[in-house]
């Protein structure tokens, strides 16, 4: 057994000859795998050579003795396992025999989904090759079909990583099918309908999406894992609970299973629509005391929505839909009903585009989604909620047509919405607010949408003005009542959730409450600063100081939010930035515990909306603003973490978007901000170390576009610079930055390569290039003595050499910083760009995928009819073969009556 551990570890760095031009293969399959002590291992070491053709292009005789293998061993898996189901005979054994059983099968499936995914293209091209021994092909096809037939009785096996490899598998052999429709521009839909041109008369194509795919389809149904919008579940004792969603395993596996069953879905239309509405009758049927196939199908059902033909996905869709609102009506108890309305939310929050053509069906969805806003089970209203928001995002047009209704529907909506949002919590009540400020946003007339706008607001607006009209009565004490805190805070969280949807349309409400809002603002300002000068810092963790604090930020964070939503630029700059220059003021006098980083964030915002219209004020806001925050920051790279990340931020804004009023500030700022980019970098929060790098990269391409001023630029602050990049470079806390400090180096050597800096960096050596090499190479030999000098100044070389040329320069310093010690256990984050690049184009090469076959879904409801041959065969679905084929291969085994029963009369 330790022989064949060692076989199975080390097999993929044997010399292909050993392995299959020895004896051993055939000693492993005649004798060790008869063997139930030696059986797992040697399933695995089998493994390991089938998969060795993923890893190295084998000859044709190698690939031949791959297809023994399987043959050989298929053959002696049968006389092991005899006619039993495998997943039959799991439920039989005892729980003590269970995990060894699971253990074999899942080397099993191992083997079995290795050797089709490697081998598949060469069973396929010997099973069709007219010149092949019959005998040899029929015995392939067999065993080809026996193998998918094990893999999906291992599928039933409740064991989660051998479902994981059996998942994986289906889904590489639906992607096999999806990619040859994409690649001949061919697709076969309906009721399993066969072109017989995609299948290139292969019958092991025939099998899987006649005999296997079906399977596969309910399997995958009654397995779907729990998608991570899914509030509302059933735990371990039967108790309905809201479940907050974490479990990234089960998302990966969902993710996998829905690209699958979506494929399924494309492939045939009607049979996944007729598998659905079947499972869901006989569930609804069944009365089941377990909701877990309800669950699993509806997860099904939202997993696959867009992928089938308009009218199909229609009718079977409010077939669901209809089927799981009369369940909900006849489940009694609110747990019950509770799980069936998450299904329906779910489902129907899947499917918005089918909502959207159908004014009657979503205006009945909306009715019930507010019945639901109303039921206090944990999680329903959550649901409920979340779901508005995305029917209302994704079909906010039809609230307003008058074409739908007339009056339209949202005015009924904003009529009863006070009603429909009284049994909410704050924050459900917010999404709603958000949900109805897109269907406002959809207005198309201007005044009318104003008018909507403040028909959402009036029940807020006026609790607000009797807020304003109470404490200029009673006095500003007033507004520290807790009550008021709360209703203010509510009001201004409405405010930012309306603001963040409706967009320029908000302004003229905003300039109705925003020097209200700026007062308020001011006295909890003021009053935070007097308790911590009176009591101290540790002041702001008490209750009400928190309280506060929170409310005074979510103020400015409306204001931010709206200034990112608005394209009104000019309104901005002389309606609402004028009276904020205040708060700059009130920031630099307070005291650092007391200062309000949202402050700074707003700036930032404004920088980086006005961008040259504030150009004018960037000194200020870097004297006022920007000095107070870096004294606050400047003693450790910890503390005030949000006003840190602000201020490097505001930073960045300012580089980015107001660069040319750098050239006019007090040279005193300008090095304060050259210093300030150059200590986010060497920062070991990732965040803060990414903005300092590409605020420098900004900075140095905007400076390259001035000759004289880059040159200036680089003679003060090129050693600096070159310094602060190989201190982060070399230290294994920065690697994540690798890539960036990598680019910044590379130009500064091109400026001095290039001649870019004509002045001397050093007034006593007359050589910049020749200066730069000496102290790049002695400050490297002087942080690291265990490298040679003589590789330290050829790896600098390489530098000066490669400079033009970034991906071979990047490659030069990723090499020499894996020979050092600090980097020799822990190189991957060096290759981290390079992997999110791969990972980045297999989704894109997936999603191409997807859309090419829907392109073909909708490019063939466009097109004409052909002319069609329909045959019925007998025990076979309907196949249906375009005219044009002239040459047709029936398999014979399974035919027992041809008859053509139609003919399209419709010609080109």
């Amino acid at each position: 057994k330790r022989t064949l551990k060692h076989l199975s570890a080390f097999s993929r760095w044997i010399p292909l000859g050993y392995i299959f031009e020895t004896p051993m293969i055939m000693k492993l399959i005649d004798t060790m795998l008869m063997q139930s002590a030696f059986r797992v291992e040697t399933i695995k070491c089998l493994a390991e050579i089938v998969a060795l053709k993923g890893q190295i292009k084998l000859s044709k005789p190698y690939e031949e003795v791959g297809l023994m293998i399987f043959i050989r061993a298929m053959e002696k898996m049968e006389a092991i396992i005899g006619g039993i189901n495998l997943s039959d005979e799991y439920y039989k054994m005892g729980p003590k025999l269970q995990s060894g059983y699971e253990n074999f099968c899942l080397q099993f499936a191992m083997f079995l989904s290795t050797f089709l995914q490697n081998y598949l293209d060469v069973v396929e091209s010997t099973t069709t090759d007219p010149t092949a021994n019959p005998d040899a092909v029929a015995q392939l096809v067999a065993r080809t079909k026996q193998a998918f037939f094990y893999i999906l009785q291992i599928s039933n096996i409740p064991c989660d990583e051998v479902f994981k490899v059996c998942v994986e598998f289906w889904n590489f052999a639906a992607n096999r099918v999806y990619s040859a429709i994409a690649k001949e521009s061919i697709r076969t839909a309906g009721t399993t309908e066969l072109i017989f041109k995609l299948m290139g008369n292969s019958p092991i194509t025939t099998i899987l999406i006649n005999e296997v795919f079906p399977h596969v389809m309910f399997n995958h149904i009654a397995k779907m894992p729990k998608p991570k919008e899914v509030l509302v579940v059933v735990d371990e004792s039967g108790n309905v609970i809201q479940e907050p969603y974490k479990d990234t395993e089960s998302i990966t596996l969902y993710e996998t299973m829905k690209r699958t069953l979506i494929i399924f879905a494309v492939l045939d239309n009607k049979n996944m629509s007729k598998i659905i509405l079947d499972t869901l009758i006989k569930v609804s049927a069944d009365g089941v005391p377990t909701f877990d196939p309800l669950n699993r199908l509806c997860w099904a059902i939202g997993a696959i929505h867009d992928s089938m033909k308009a009218d199909i996905e229609r009718q079977y869709l409010m077939s669901v839909i209809k089927e799981l609102l009369t369940l909900c009506e006849k489940k009694k108890g609110k747990a019950n009903k509770a799980v069936v309305a998450a299904n329906i939310m779910y489902v129907v929050g899947q499917y918005p585009a089918f909502l959207k053509s159908n004014w009657k069906f979503l205006k009945t969805v909306m009715k019930k989604l507010n019945e639901f806003m109303h039921e206090k089970h944990p999680g329903v209203q959550d649901m409920a909620c979340e779901t508005y928001l995305v029917i209302a995002k994704e079909c906010k047009e039809e609230f307003s047509k008058p074409s739908n209704e007339n009056p339209p529907y949202l005015d009924i909506i904003l009529t009863l919405l006070a009603s429909e949002i009284k049994d909410l919590e704050p924050h459900q009540k917010n999404i709603v607010y958000q949900s109805v400020g897109w269907m406002v946003k959809a207005v198309p007339d201007p005044i009318q949408r104003e008018l909507y706008l403040l028909k959402l607001m009036d029940s807020e607006y006026s609790i607000w003005n009797t807020v304003i009209s109470n404490a200029m009565k009673v006095g500003v004490d007033f507004l520290k009542m807790p009550q008021t805190i709360k209703d203010i805070d509510f009001f201004v969280r409405v405010n930012e959730a309306v603001a963040a949807t409706v967009g320029d349309t908000y302004s003229k409400f905003l300039q109705k409450i925003f020097i209200d809002l700026l007062n308020v603002y001011k006295v909890y300002s003021e009053t935070i600063s007097m308790q911590v000068h009176i009591l101290g810092p540790s002041v702001v963790n008490d209750h009400l100081t928190k309280q506060l604090k929170v409310l005074r930020k979510n103020i400015l964070r409306l204001i931010s939010v709206f200034m990112r939503n608005s394209n009104d630029t000019s309104l901005i700059a002389s309606v609402f930035a004028p009276p904020l220059q205040e708060l700059m003021s009130d920031y630099e006098k307070g005291h650092p515990d007391a200062r309000d980083p949202e402050v700074v964030l707003l700036f930032g915002t404004m920088v980086e909306r006005l961008q040259a219209t504030i150009a004018t004020g960037i000194e200020a806001i870097l004297s006022k603003i920007g000095a107070s925050t870096l004294q606050m920051i400047g003693t450790d790279s910890i503390s005030y973490p949000e006003h840190r990340l602000n201020y490097f931020t505001l930073i960045s804004n300012i580089v980015q978007h107001c660069f040319q009023s750098l050239y006019v500030i007090n040279p005193v700022l300008f090095k304060t901000l050259i210093d300030s980019i150059l200590w986010a970098i060497k920062h070991q929060e990732p965040n803060i170390a990414d903005i300092g790098l590409n605020t420098l990269q900004n900075l140095m391409t905007n400076l390259s576009n001035n000759k004289m001023a880059f040159n200036q630029f680089l003679v003060a602050n090129m050693m600096e610079i070159c310094k602060d990049i190989f201190i982060v470079l070399t230290d294994s806390l920065h690697k994540s930055g690798f890539s960036l400090q990598t680019k910044i180096l590379s130009r500064l050597i091109l400026a001095i390569e290039s001649k870019e800096v004509t002045d001397l960096l050093n007034p006593s050596v007359p050589d910049n290039k020749h200066y730069l090499r000496e102290y790049l190479i002695s400050a490297l030999a002087t942080s690291f003595p265990n490298m040679s000098k003589t590789n330290v100044m050829s790896f600098v070389d390489s530098l000066f050499l490669n400079c033009t040329k970034w991906e071979v320069f990047k490659t030069a310093v990723r090499d020499f910083l894996i020979t050092m010690k600090e980097f020799a256990d822990d190189s991957e984050l060096l290759y981290s760009e390079e992997r999110l690049k791969e990972q980045e184009e297999a989704r894109r090469t997936e999603e191409m995928k997807r859309q090419a076959i829907m392109a073909k879904l909708k490019q063939e409801e466009d097109m004409p009819k052909q002319m069609l041959f329909v045959l019925q065969i007998t025990l076979n679905p309907l196949y249906v073969i375009p005219v044009s084929y002239t040459h047709l291969t029936l398999p014979t085994s399974d035919l027992v009556q041809i008859s053509v029963v139609a003919v399209s009369l419709k010609k080109k």
